[in-house]
This record gives structure tokens, C-alpha cells and sequence, in this order.
């Protein structure tokens, strides 16, 4: 009976052996793919950060312009309290 146990507690040990050893190989084999998906995500996101700051950037800089345009049309802030007087024209 000992050695039918001992028996069996080898063959369990074994088996577990080999099994951690092929978890092992396959998380090595699978390791360095992981790796390059990963690299691979991180330049998507960060070509995708790039481009939306490149269009933020863009939007800011017509923002600008386009107040620089607004604030040249404008009169001047004595107009606005007391506006000139203008006078009909005859034609």
C-alpha cells in the first residue's frame, strides 16, 4: 500500500512538473508577442496624441488670428460711450 502511494505521488509530481514546464515555455514563446503588441498599441496612442495635439495647436492658433481680425474691427472704446456724430449724405 506505501509503495502504491509513493507511486502515485510520483506520477502526480511529475505531472505537475511537466505542466509547470510547459506553462513556462509558453509564457516564454508568448512573452515577446505581447511585447510587440504592446510597442505596437503605444505608438498607435501616441501617433494619436500627436495628431489631435497638432489639431489643437491648429485651433488655437486660428482662435488668435481670428481675435486679432475681431479686435482691429472694433471701434474704439470712446466710440462705443459717446458715438460720433455722422451726417446725412446728399446724393
Amino acid at each position: 500500500m506505501a509503495k502504491h502511494k509513493k507511486q502515485r505521488l510520483s506520477q502526480t509530481w511529475w505531472s505537475w512538473k511537466e505542466s509547470a514546464e510547459k506553462r513556462l515555455l509558453f509564457l516564454a514563446h508568448s512573452r515577446p508577442t505581447s511585447n510587440d503588441a504592446l510597442q505596437t498599441r503605444e505608438a498607435e496612442k501616441r501617433k494619436s496624441t500627436e495628431e489631435q495635439l497638432a489639431r489643437v495647436q491648429q485651433e488655437a492658433n486660428q482662435l488668435r488670428a481670428q481675435v486679432e481680425r475681431l479686435g482691429s474691427c472694433q471701434w474704439p472704446r470712446e466710440f462705443a460711450l459717446f458715438p460720433p456724430d455722422t451726417l446725412p449724405l446728399q446724393a
